[in-house]
């Protein structure tokens, strides 16, 4: 596995997370893949 895919899928994670907490989604690192 590479560092560049399990950074992704943090950040994915955390992204999901916010936007349950957060109202929008628009403020997150940027568009979800």
């Amino acid at each position: 596995m590479k560092a560049s895919s399990i950074a992704v899928r943090i950040m994915f994670i955390v992204d999901s997370m916010m936007a349950g907490c957060e109202e929008g989604s628009n403020r997150s690192f940027g568009p979800t893949i």
